[in-house]
């Protein structure tokens, strides 16, 4: 026995023999199934610890009192803490007062409920604050007790800022809507009144006394439509009309309606090239995609600090006797955290523009 046999017979009782072997054989047989059900256990929580090691989602258990009793490495990386460092502790030792205070609100939810429960959660990052989609469900023992509580959360940080960026997108698209309805409107009054103020002006001498007075009425008029023409660009209902105009004085005539849009923290600095020729092109057109890529380098600022955006015209880009170039450069931090360039090119030989491009 002490050379580890189960069980021993003596030469005067060979009857126990038989069961002996027959008893020998079951336990055998039960150790075998044991070590097999021990070797699918051990590997089962291989697979199990391999989920959950390598899964995208956060996942963790507390006890009953909200302290960690386990915590998966995207868990980990919330703090600065190690994972050995976390279990233990108490959300009130890892984050911010408020922040767990509202963590450990939700945990006691679930644990008076005794059901799964969905909460929308906030918790600081070492890049800034992140929203997760927190499922929370108790965990029972044998008895059916409560024992604890597991979390799966999922980061939807990026999904909320989409999804604000669509809201702001389809606001900009009904006040575009709106704006194009009411310059439609305008533009129709304002071709009454500078015809009329034209009419006037050919029908009136020139040393005649009101002369003065009709040509202040259609320089305000001309100034109206050109608002309305921007207007109209920015709502996209403007018809193409090119026409020969000066570049550097179709970027100064939109430069105070781009500052309103990008708004007073930002500063906006236009560099006019002196002497540029003349292109053929639609003014209007060139607005709107000036104001789009504005917009476009204003939206991707995280932080509101004073900035400032950049618009120069010049010549360049092949043969500068051919072609014209205006360039926009920002220093937020929109994509490629780079440069915004609009690459306008006219050849002013055939009057044809030839390219368009953003980059």
């Amino acid at each position: 026995m002490k050379a580890g046999a189960h069980d021993y017979l003596l030469k005067g009782n060979l009857k126990r023999l038989i069961p002996a072997i027959e008893r020998e054989l079951r336990e055998a047989k039960s150790r075998r199934e044991r070590r097999r059900a021990e070797e699918a256990l051990r590997e089962s929580e291989k697979r199990l610890q391999a989920i959950l090691d390598n899964s995208p989602a956060i996942i963790f258990l507390k006890n009953t009192e909200g302290r960690y009793l386990y915590v998966n490495p995207q868990f980990a990386r919330l703090t600065p803490l190690t994972r050995e460092q976390i279990l233990g502790k108490t959300d009130a030792e890892i984050f911010l007062p408020e922040q767990a205070a509202a963590f450990r609100a939700n945990d006691l939810k679930v644990l008076q409920a005794g059901v799964a429960l969905e909460f929308e959660e906030v918790a600081d990052q070492q890049d800034g604050p992140h929203t997760s989609i927190v499922s929370k469900f108790p965990l029972r023992n044998a008895e059916g007790k409560v024992y604890a509580i597991c979390a799966i959360a999922t980061d939807i940080t990026e999904r909320k800022s989409l999804e604000a960026q669509l809201r702001q997108s389809q606001k900009m698209e009904a006040i575009g809507q709106l704006a194009g309805g009411i310059a439609h409107d305008f533009n129709n009054l304002l071709t009454v009144i500078n015809g009329y103020s034209e009419l006037v002006l050919l029908s009136l001498p020139v040393e005649h006394p009101h002369c003065a007075t009709f040509e202040q009425i259609r320089q305000a008029g001309e100034k109206a439509s050109r608002l309305i023409r921007q207007l109209m660009a920015f709502s996209r209902q403007q018809v193409l009309q090119p026409k020969v105009l000066d570049l550097n004085a179709v970027v100064a005539n939109i430069d105070t309606m781009l500052q309103r849009v990008i708004g007073e923290d930002i500063d906006l600095l236009t560099i006019l090239s002196p002497g540029l020729a003349s292109v053929k092109a639609d003014p209007g057109q060139i607005e709107q995609i000036l104001m789009n890529l504005v917009v476009n380098a204003r939206e991707p600022w995280p932080l509101r600090h004073a900035s400032r955006e950049r618009q120069r015209v010049r010549d360049g880009h092949r043969d500068p006797s051919a072609y014209l170039r205006a360039v926009l450069y920002d220093q937020g931090f929109g994509e490629g955290h780079g440069a915004w360039a609009l690459h306008g090119l006219w050849d002013r030989e055939t009057e044809r523009r030839q390219h368009w491009g953003v980059q």
